[in-house]
């Protein structure tokens, strides 16, 4: 069963990261570009989610895309 790929977006010094497997993939100047850019990569890489991380490390927004292959059947 193939595991679902997460792109995480989180604020560091002022700019937004994007990362994918504990590699930062992307740096932006906006969390709206930053999303932006995850969502992207989660609808290109399938089944994905996007986790948005606030201020203090909590998830604030989740997205998820394609099947979810942890789902039961």
């Amino acid at each position: 069963m193939q595991e679902r790929n997460t792109f995480w977006v989180m604020e560091r010094a002022r700019q937004w990261i994007v990362r994918h497997h504990d590699v930062d993939i992307a740096t932006l100047p906006s969390r709206t570009h930053a999303v932006a850019v995850a969502m992207n990569r989660a609808k290109e890489d399938q089944p994905s989610e996007v986790l948005v991380l606030g201020p203090t490390g909590a998830i604030e927004e989740r997205r998820t895309f394609g099947e979810d292959p942890l789902a039961e059947t």
